[in-house]
């Protein structure tokens, strides 16, 4: 076998698993999470997730509930009265909920969606910001911006293998 292969191999291989995340993110697939148990305003968590390189967590598939599932679970056991901002809001037009992004790139929530049954239900007709209520089995709530609790950081993994500093 050539050795330039041999090589080229390897440094195919390296590069394929040496997608790196943020300090103290959990790396799945090109993706990197992080529950993070500071309590924080919507707004205030979205900025502190963009301090670190990251925006709050957005969900579209079944698989990624399960990969935040996983990280909530091993952070506080099967039960807990924590509930996590994700990057969800309808302070835009009430009723249509959006991932808010970054810069203003905001996208509707399409598609997969885990709510909670009965949500989002707008009570006191206050509640425009998405958490995860990991008391209600890791469903998604509808809930009062200004509220202080956890949130979940997201950020792209490098896919250059490069350590994102955040």
């Amino acid at each position: 076998m050539n050795i330039g292969v041999v090589i080229l191999s390897i440094s195919l291989s390296v590069n394929l698993v040496a997608c790196l995340c943020p300090e103290a993110f959990e790396r799945h697939g090109t993706k990197c999470y992080q529950a993070i148990g500071l309590l924080a305003s919507w707004a205030e968590a979205k900025r502190l997730c963009n301090i670190l390189g990251a925006d709050l967590a957005v969900i579209e598939s079944a698989s990624e509930e399960a990969i935040v599932e996983g990280i909530l679970k091993r952070k506080h056991g099967s039960v807990s009265p924590e509930n996590y901002w994700m990057d969800g809001s309808d302070f835009l037009v009430e009723g249509e909920w959006r991932w808010m992004g970054e810069n203003g790139n905001s996208r509707p929530i399409t598609g997969y969606t885990a709510w909670s049954p009965g949500q989002p239900d707008n009570a006191g007709a206050n509640e425009h910001c998405l958490e995860i209520r990991y008391s209600f089995g890791v469903h998604w709530n509808d809930y009062e911006c200004d509220h202080k609790q956890n949130f979940i950081c997201q950020a792209p993994a490098d896919p250059n293998g490069n350590e994102i500093i955040g």
